[in-house]
């Protein structure tokens, strides 16, 4: 609604400039709307590049008298936290021009601010390799409701996340394709820095390299863990969000295998005992590799303890011991002890020869949905020795029974072994 001191003739024109308004859509022109409602100005052109809504008059209109131009179908987006906008009014008229004055009265706006909700949005994060205390290469994926300036930043705050064998202080610094990037250490956060201007509402992708040597937190994570953050700043407001869907991470918090009898080459009794990190459900499934075991591949396997039910199977050919958690389990909480035996019957055969304890060989791993784990050594593990026969002589000095030389046959590891007990315990 306006008016003005002097008369306006047909042709002139008044222009309304706002400022810190945001101009949308291309140029409008609304004679038609104006003319089905009767007003007296013949047109109003809407210039986005310039945000300047010009007004022509159509007919004379008096001195003082009021011009209401309706609602204009012209689209704008209002400023950003700006309570009293700025509208200025000029006119071009044959009864003399008016330099840019503000408009006198303008509806004050209701400014709230926007959430960090609202700003940051479509947040995500993926690791490649995803195995727990390794270097991966990690990747976020987020979306701006805001335009991200060169040299503004993007922090992404990991807990737990590291370098390992880091000194105080320590920064590594990397480049993705539109940031140049920094690790913090110390903080446990990545500073990304614009390279140039990022547009409002692009969907960005940001791929951490593993030359960054950043590694996955020794503990794991859990599904859409809310400490991982996104934060920026825009306009002078801090916005921060917990990154919404990140992949779990598990690990086994323990695990050992046990055999009996340990004989080589011969069936056994494989005691497999793990406690995971994360909740197991039905379908998820354990695999135990047993490098250098035997035993025909054999199905049916069944094992049932106080915390979970599995079934699987043993594939001779891959050595490995396949069980899944079965549906009686309706779920196995996080961090409970389970126990899982696959008796001798079954024909699951120790190698032929010696086994170290604590094989690094003897590996294991898990798809559970909370919380995977790939393949890990198992913890703690029981090795078994291989024996062969010896003969060993010994001359013994003595009473008639026992003096002379005598041939001993020991069943040890070694030749050096067999002779250590022959000179000590046999001679006893």
């Amino acid at each position: 609604i306006l008016s003005a001191a002097m008369p306006l003739a047909p042709g002139d024109t008044v222009d309304l400039a706002f400022q810190a308004f945001a101009a949308s859509g291309p140029p409008i022109s609304v004679a038609a709307f104006l003319a089905m409602a009767n007003s007296p100005l013949r047109n109003a052109t809407w210039d986005p590049a310039e945000a300047v809504l010009r007004l022509t008059v159509g007919r004379r209109v008096d001195a003082f008298a009021e011009i209401d131009t309706g609602l204009l179908p012209v689209s704008l987006l209002l400023p950003l936290g700006i309570a009293a906008p700025s509208v200025l009014a000029s006119a071009t008229a044959v009864a003399g021009n008016v330099c840019p004055v503000p408009a006198s009265s303008v509806q004050p706006l209701f400014c709230p601010a926007p959430t960090s909700a609202e700003m940051i949005t479509l947040t995500s994060l993926v690791y490649s390799p995803r195995v727990a205390a390794q270097v991966s290469e990690i990747t976020l994926r987020v979306t701006l409701q805001f335009p991200l300036l060169p040299a503004a930043n993007i922090t992404l705050t990991l807990p737990w996340f590291h370098v390992r064998d880091a000194a105080v202080g320590t920064t590594v610094a990397f480049q993705t394709a539109r940031f140049n990037g920094k690790w913090l250490n110390d903080q446990a956060r990545v500073e990304l820095v614009a390279r140039a201007l990022i547009n409002a509402s692009e969907p960005l992708e940001i791929a951490i390299p593993s030359t960054a040597a950043i590694r996955l937190p020794e503990r794991g994570l859990s599904t859409n863990q809310q400490d991982l953050l996104v934060s920026s700043v825009y306009a002078g407001a801090f916005y921060q969000v917990a990154v919404a869907k990140s992949e779990p991470i598990g690990i086994f918090k323990s695990s050992a295998l046990t055999f009996h009898p340990k004989v080589v080459g011969q069936p056994t009794m494989v005691k497999l005992t793990f406690r995971l990190a994360s909740e197991m459900v039905a379908g998820d499934s354990v695999e135990v590799f047993l490098d250098g075991f035997g035993g025909a591949s054999v199905d049916g396997i069944v094992s049932v303890s106080n915390t979970a039910t599995l079934r699987g199977s043993w594939n001779s050919k891959v050595t490995t011991l396949y069980l899944t958690v079965d549906a009686p389990t309706i779920r196995v909480p996080p961090d409970t002890e389970v126990t899982v035996t696959v008796e001798a019957s079954k024909g699951i055969s120790l190698p032929p020869l010696s086994m170290p304890a604590n094989l690094p060989t003897l590996l294991l791993r898990t798809d559970a949905l909370a919380g995977p784990v790939e393949w890990g050594r198992v913890q703690v593990a029981e090795g078994t020795t291989s024996f062969k026969c010896f003969t060993e002589k010994l001359s013994l000095t003595g009473g008639s029974f026992c003096g002379g030389n005598h041939t001993v046959r020991v069943c040890a590891a070694n030749r050096a072994s067999a002779s250590t007990y022959a000179q000590g315990a046999a001679r006893q």
